[in-house]
C-alpha cells in the first residue's frame, strides 16, 4: 500500500488510518513508564498512623521526623503520622466519608499500623476485629502499667486510652476528647508500631503513670 509513495505521503497515510491505535499504544506505554518510574521513586514504608479527630496541634511533618529520630528509621524509608482526618468531628458527611475511605484503603493495602479514634468510633470498629490483641506484641511490664487504661473486647486488650499516652498531649492531640489507640490486625510493621506506642507513653511524656 506504500508502494510508489514518498515518506511524507506514507506518514500522512499512516496517521489517517492508524492514528487511534497508535495513540492508544503510545498512551499505554507512557502510563506504564510513569507508574514504573513512580514505583521506583517511592520510599519503602516503615510506619504509618492515622489519628482521627485528634485535632493535632503539631505539624504532621514534625511528628514524622521526631518519631523517625526516636526509632532510628533511615530517611530513605517513609514515616507518616496523619492527624488531620476527621470522622465524628467532620463538618460534613462528605468529608467523613473521605476520611473513612482513606481508612479502608490503608487497611486494605496493609499499610496502616496504628489507628486512633474517638472512643465510640474505636469501639464500633473493634466489633469488626480491626485491632490486634496487645498481649501478642506489648511487653508484660507495659501491659501491667497500662492495665487501668486498656480497652478490652471479650476479655482481649486491643486499645489504649489516649490519656495514658502523654506524648499525644504534647503533640496537641486528643486534649479534650476521650480516644483510644490500637495496632491494626494486619500491620506489617508490628515492632515499629509497638515502638510508637512506647514513644508516646515514655519518651515524649517524660513521666510514667
Amino acid at each position: 500500500m506504500f508502494k510508489g509513495k514518498n515518506a511524507k505521503e506514507k506518514a500522512v497515510y499512516f496517521w489517517m488510518y492508524y492514528k487511534l491505535p497508535f495513540l492508544a499504544v503510545l498512551a499505554a506505554v507512557l502510563i506504564t513508564v510513569y507508574w514504573v518510574s513512580a514505583a521506583a521513586g517511592e520510599k519503602e514504608l516503615a510506619f504509618k498512623a492515622l489519628l482521627f479527630d485528634s485535632h493535632g496541634g503539631t505539624q504532621e511533618e514534625i511528628l514524622d521526623e521526631e518519631f523517625r529520630a526516636y526509632a532510628g528509621i533511615d530517611k530513605s524509608r517513609e514515616v507518616s503520622i496523619f492527624t488531620s482526618f476527621l470522622l465524628s468531628d467532620s463538618p460534613t458527611g462528605t468529608y467523613a466519608m473521605t476520611s473513612l475511605s482513606r481508612f479502608y484503603v490503608e487497611v486494605g493495602n496493609e499499610e496502616l499500623d496504628v489507628c486512633g479514634m474517638l472512643e465510640a468510633d474505636f469501639k464500633n470498629y473493634a466489633k469488626a476485629d480491626c485491632f490486634m490483641d496487645l498481649r501478642s506484641c506489648l511487653g508484660k511490664e507495659m501491659l501491667e502499667e497500662l492495665k487501668e487504661y486498656l480497652y478490652c473486647r471479650n476479655g482481649v486488650p486491643i486499645g489504649i486510652d489516649a490519656k495514658a499516652l502523654p506524648g499525644l498531649k504534647k503533640a496537641g492531640c486528643y486534649e479534650d476528647e476521650t480516644a483510644l489507640l490500637g495496632i491494626l490486625y494486619n500491620s506489617q510493621h508490628v515492632e515499629t508500631a509497638v515502638q510508637y506506642l512506647e514513644y508516646l507513653y515514655n519518651e515524649m511524656g517524660g513521666n510514667r503513670l
